[in-house]
């Protein structure tokens, strides 16, 4: 969570064109509490809520990035990536190969990945997403390599799935 959470306000820093949002991301941190204490470093307009709807959450996500924008969303949970289905694996994960290089999609969509909170709350589509041409996907292990691994995906230009377990959190 800290290491995350490092990352990602360094980048607010050094990119204005960067946002965040998802389900109670400014009002509760996000699901994990991720974001606790970043609504007191950055304008309201870079970190606020999503409704809950993930196919609008990554479509929005994609159109900012066409846009010239930086974005991280969060779905709180692995398993409602399935509603947002078409958005990722035909939008997000298409657009730069379809335009030659020449459309970024500097777009990092955030997963918690558990195994505590029941049979739709805890399934891991790693293994689905990993077989999407044009994504890429991290599932950090340590609070180390969650640091490493946002800052990479933070730099990128490049549509990242990044999976976080529930598990290290704390």
């Amino acid at each position: 969570r800290d290491g995350i959470f490092e990352a990602v306000l360094d980048k607010f820093y050094v990119d204005p064109t960067l946002i965040a949002y998802g389900e109670d991301n400014r009002d509760w941190g996000g699901a994990f509490g991720v974001y606790r204490g970043l609504s007191e470093s950055i304008p309201y307009h870079r970190l606020f809520n999503a409704p809950i709807s993930e196919a609008a959450i990554v479509g929005s996500a994609v159109g900012y990035a066409l846009s010239g924008g930086r974005a991280i969303v969060e779905l709180m949970y692995c398993d409602f990536i399935g509603r947002a289905g078409d958005e990722i694996f035909n939008q997000l994960s298409k657009w730069q190969s379809m335009s030659a290089g020449v459309l970024n999609m500097p777009v990092v969509v955030r997963v918690s990945v558990g195994a505590k909170y029941g049979a739709q709350h805890s399934q891991d589509w790693t293994s689905i997403c990993a077989n999407i041409p044009g994504l890429k996907i991290v599932y950090p292990a340590t609070p180390y390599d969650a640091k490493g691994l946002m800052n990479a995906a933070l730099m990128s230009s490049d549509p990242v799935i990044y999976f976080e377990s529930q598990k290290i959190y704390d």
